[in-house]
């Protein structure tokens, strides 16, 4: 999968415009504050139709104007595809091909992307919340009935705290919603798990690579729920919830369920979310990632697009280096200050300049 291009009108800072990417690795050139990673949340909102930086969709709309939009055209195994986002602060109208979405949910799939920031180091060493979303993005985007299983899972699991919260509770009248989180919540935990157990040996190799053969990683999915089966699954969730009832009445949540689902992340055997350096961490993180990468292509027969936002400043040259080579069949596009003289020429730079991009091409293509 690849984008071919972008087209931003009223975006944040960027100017209306197209822009143009190769199929390969592109570099996006310019100083701090002129546009980069607004360009990249650009092509990430066609992905899943919010933004990887903030939950308010007015903040992408430039301040001086009443709604923007995003153009994106790529090109999957199924031909071309066309997504147009249109954002006024208040609605979000998206359309595939022209054709209407009546819910952000159906936009996944259609358009696959891996995003990565400086900021994903919340990856690693933030609550676990942040690797339960890690987990259900990458799953959102190959399978639908997860999305909608998650949905439907998150909305029982507010209506239940509702109910524990005003008081009066009792165990017959929890059950209809204990029935649907069981139901909703094995199906999730079954996912994850086998998610983690197809990420860990890539996610070990990918950061194996990055490290020079310094550092193991390892990962395993944490849940207090059990079952080889589905319905094993579900057996042993309605049990906890029968079990826990007495106690969420009294504290007025639910205590037990996927909504505490982890993930442990070890480098050389230490819990890097204990323990570790930034270094690590931003090195466990940027693998998870690119992992994630190999986990979409193995679901949908295709390579998702990677981005990267300013990840080459925080890493060595030689780590750079591993990080440009790692996979060239992935469409790459990297923002950045400037480029190290020691990296191999690029295919495609962009350059950008207060929200505009230049273009050119004085790379392979032309020598």
């Amino acid at each position: 999968m690849i984008v071919k291009e972008i087209g931003t009108v009223y975006f944040r800072n960027l100017h209306t415009q197209k822009v143009l990417f190769d199929e390969g690795l592109n570099i996006i050139c310019g100083d701090n504050g002129q546009g980069k990673t607004n360009l990249l949340e650009a092509v990430y909102l066609c992905c899943i139709g919010k933004s990887p930086r903030t939950e308010r969709d007015a903040d992408m709309i430039n301040n001086r104007q009443p709604q923007a939009k995003v153009r994106l055209l790529y090109n999957g195994r199924y031909g071309d595809g066309e997504i147009e986002i249109i954002l006024d602060g208040k609605t979000k109208q998206i359309s595939v091909n022209n054709v209407p979405l009546k819910r952000t949910g159906d936009l996944m799939g259609y358009f696959n992307a891996v995003y990565f920031s400086p900021d994903e180091l919340k990856l690693v060493k933030a609550s676990p919340q942040e690797r339960r979303r890690y987990m259900d993005i990458a799953l959102s985007q190959t399978d639908k009935l997860y999305f909608y299983s998650l949905s439907g899972y998150n909305k029982t699991l507010q209506q239940r705290n509702n109910l524990l919260r005003r008081g009066g509770c009792s165990a017959a009248l929890l059950s209809p919603w204990d029935e649907i989180l069981a139901r909703e919540g094995a199906r999730i935990h079954q996912r994850r798990r086998i998610f983690i157990e197809k990420l860990k040996p890539v996610c070990a190799q990918i950061h194996a690579n990055l490290s020079d053969d310094r550092e193991s990683l390892d990962v395993e999915y944490e849940s207090r729920l059990e079952g080889a089966s589905l319905a094993e699954v579900e057996g042993g969730f309605l049990k906890q919830l029968a079990s826990a009832v007495e106690k969420d009445i009294q504290n007025g949540f639910t205590s037990v369920g996927i909504q505490r689902d982890d993930i442990k992340i070890s480098i050389n055997g230490v819990d890097l979310r204990r323990f570790g350096s930034q270094g690590q961490q931003r090195t466990c993180a940027l693998s998870l990632k690119i992992g994630e990468t190999e986990f979409i292509k193995e679901v949908t027969g295709e390579y998702p697009v990677l981005l990267l936002d300013d990840v080459l400043s925080e890493l060595d040259i030689s780590r750079q280096k591993r990080l440009m080579s790692i996979n060239s069949q992935i469409q790459t596009i990297i923002t950045c200050t400037h480029i190290d003289s020691a990296l191999p020429k690029m295919r495609s730079q962009l350059e950008i300049h207060d929200g505009q991009v230049d273009m050119y091409d004085n790379f392979e293509r032309n020598e």
